[in-house]
């Protein structure tokens, strides 16, 4: 007598052929082991990398970059992404952004196409430098001396110094208000 055995997987079903089902089965638990959660909470940054120039023609990698939508950028934004700290580089892209400058300090913001605005520049804790772009962009200008450049199409860009002395240099800008250098 002769006996036979065939081996099988542990996880085929005896109506299907051997191997087949279990690549699909594997498959579909790990798209489900990925909570749903963990793409939402990367923001709009996680796989973008954009540059900025600053005021001494240096390219800077930018350490915030925000969307083609209008975004709101702070040291207190709930979302990770647009929340700042002193010294960031940020990339603002398309839409009618705002970056509000209190508290922070050093920050090298990159405007892109829209009417953006850098506000409450009065509680910063230090200067920044700005570029606009396309757009009818203003500037509140903080205590200390910033570097705002209105960009390429001098269209209504506008900044706001309300601290005379503080040797700001304004370039490309259609109004500057007590803006103590304008090139």
């Amino acid at each position: 007598m002769t006996i036979r055995t065939r081996r099988t997987s542990a996880t085929a079903h005896p109506s299907r052929p051997r191997g087949r089902g279990t690549f699909a089965a594997l498959a579909a638990a790990t798209v489900l082991a990925v909570p749903v959660g963990a793409v939402a909470l990367a923001g709009p940054a996680s796989a973008v990398t954009a540059t900025c120039q600053d005021a001494t023609g240096q390219i800077r990698t930018a350490t915030k970059v925000g969307t083609n939508a209008s975004d709101y950028f702070s040291a207190t934004s709930p979302n990770p992404a647009f929340r700042l700290v002193s010294g960031d580089v940020v990339a603002a892209l398309g839409g009618d952004d705002v970056v509000d400058l209190t508290g922070l300090s050093g920050l090298l913001i990159c405007f892109g196409d829209g009417n953006d605005r850098a506000v409450n520049g009065s509680s910063a804790s230090g200067g920044f430098d700005a570029r606009g772009e396309a757009g009818d962009d203003t500037f509140w200008t903080t205590p200390w001396q910033d570097r705002i450049f209105g960009g390429t199409q001098v269209s209504g860009d506008t900044v706001y110094d309300p601290a005379v002395g503080d040797a700001d240099q304004c370039k490309n800008v259609e109004t500057a208000v007590n803006c103590e250098s304008v090139i």
